[in-house]
């Protein structure tokens, strides 16, 4: 039986349903959202886990009745058929909810796995912490998206992200498993490069 899922979890899979894409000025990364005018993307060279540079998602707005992202999109090529898991580290200011996802979809814009950290989201005011997601990435993925969520208010930083393969006893950490409706605005989407820029210093 697939779990219930929260108002959260349906909007952060289906987001891009009624929020569409806007570019940003963070290189392979853009901003995304069903509140995406409430939020700002940009590299953030002052505040930074290593390295030069962070992502930064920032809400504009005193609070946000909605969410914004910061993510991207990359080829599933080199781990069909396996698992992997997406680490990330993020750091708040008066943030609402900040929290990492991924998802897997087909050719025809059916979301196939999807996982948050809304178990364990941050809140306020918090220096740099580590979290991951595990997902089973399936041989009919055509696309892997992942990124931030920053909900409500605040800003958020991510950095020292990374991807990699697992083996199988490693549990899946998925809030959903698919194939869930088609989406024709994600449908043939073709993806033919690795992630990028995944420490920011591009």
């Amino acid at each position: 039986m697939k779990p219930a899922w929260n108002l959260l979890n349906r909007v952060a899979l289906f987001l891009w349903i009624v929020g569409g894409v806007s570019a940003g000025d963070v290189p392979a990364w853009r901003r995304v959202g069903n509140a995406r005018q409430d939020f700002e993307i940009s590299l953030d060279r002052e505040t930074r886990r290593r390295g030069n540079a962070s992502g930064r998602l920032e809400c504009i707005v005193k609070r946000s009745t909605g969410i914004g992202t910061l993510e991207q999109d990359f080829s599933p090529e080199a781990y069909l058929g396996q698992s992997i898991r997406l680490t990330a580290w993020l750091k708040g200011e008066n943030a609402g909810r900040a929290m990492l996802f991924m998802r897997t979809e087909n050719d025809s814009g059916q979301v196939l796995e999807f996982g948050n950290t809304q178990d364990h989201a941050f809140h306020g005011t918090f220096e740099w912490r580590k979290t991951e997601i595990v997902l089973d990435v399936s041989p009919k993925s055509t696309v892997v998206q992942m990124g931030l969520i920053l909900d409500g208010s605040g800003k958020a930083w991510m950095d020292d992200v990374s991807i990699e393969v697992v083996d199988k006893h490693v549990k899946s950490t998925a809030n959903f498993r698919g194939p869930g409706p088609a989406n024709p605005r994600r449908a043939g989407i073709f993806v033919d490069h690795p992630p990028q820029n995944l420490d920011f210093e591009q």
